[in-house]
């Protein structure tokens, strides 16, 4: 397949999981006031003025100038702090440079890894569970070292009641659980997404376990795809490698205040 065209079914994927977390707060956090918009070919969404989900995600090759427009009204309507477009590297040299003249900025990068499915899997270094609500809320805030306050707690809840996800984690001989990871539908994709492990479990291959399991579970479930988003050079870049993904493209935040 090539490259653009798998960059779209991402990028369309990713605006469908975008889509599916502003209903989950909607549904579960009613006060969060989340909305959302279509935006370039992709979706604007709000869940709160200091939520990292309040972003443009999906967003064609092409931005002009009057949809720029329209999602910084969005987002100011909506009292956001910022204007944030994710966008793949497929931007034309005409969008960057009308994203430049309005005064938006590179802020960060991912890179966007994915796998064909099937694919051969490993088996698992630690026996996956299902985790309930209580251990997923305790394990997720712990795991990325949240505060308890703002955001953090209500992203942990609604991550839980996002539609059709699969919540898991491992635990360790006590029973412990190690670490937490999840997997939800987005059309032909599986979004493996909010990898997280204890601090003092790091190294244990807690996450290569996580990874393998909705690899299999994915493969059951005859998604085409399986896709995940991680730092640059990290170790979770590393575990995903390991376990059979490939670099696809690096995505570039650009923010406007």
């Amino acid at each position: 397949m090539e490259t653009s065209r798998l960059i779209q079914i991402i990028e369309m994927g990713a605006a469908r999981n975008l889509m599916d977390y502003v209903q989950a707060f909607q549904l579960w956090a009613p006060k969060s006031a989340a909305a959302a918009m279509p935006c370039a070919g992709g979706l604007a969404a709000y869940t709160g003025p200091d939520s990292p989900l309040t972003t443009v995600k999906g967003a064609g090759p092409d931005l002009q100038e009057s949809e720029i427009e329209a999602a910084e009204l969005f987002f100011r309507r909506n009292h956001a702090r910022q204007v944030v477009f994710e966008c793949a590297p497929w931007l034309t040299d005409d969008s960057v440079e009308r994203l430049k003249r309005r005064g938006y900025t590179v802020a960060g990068t991912e890179v966007v890894v994915a796998a064909k499915l099937p694919c051969g899997v490993e088996a698992p270094g630690h026996t996956p569970i299902e985790l309930m609500q209580d251990d997923w809320a305790r394990v997720f805030q712990a795991a990325f070292e949240l505060p308890a306050e703002a955001i953090c707690p209500l992203l942990a809840q609604v991550a839980w009641r996002l539609p059709g996800s699969v919540k898991l984690g491992v635990a360790d001989a006590d029973g412990s659980v190690m670490g937490c990871a999840q997997m939800a539908p987005a059309g032909e994709i599986a979004v493996l997404g909010n990898d997280g492990t204890l601090p003092e479990a790091r190294g244990k291959g807690v996450q290569t376990a996580l990874i393998r399991e909705r690899l299999r579970l994915a493969m059951k479930a005859g998604f085409r795809w399986a896709v995940a988003e991680v730092a640059e050079r990290s170790q979770s870049e590393k575990n995903y490698l390991r376990c059979g993904f490939e670099r696809v493209y690096v995505r570039t935040s650009w923010i406007h205040a």
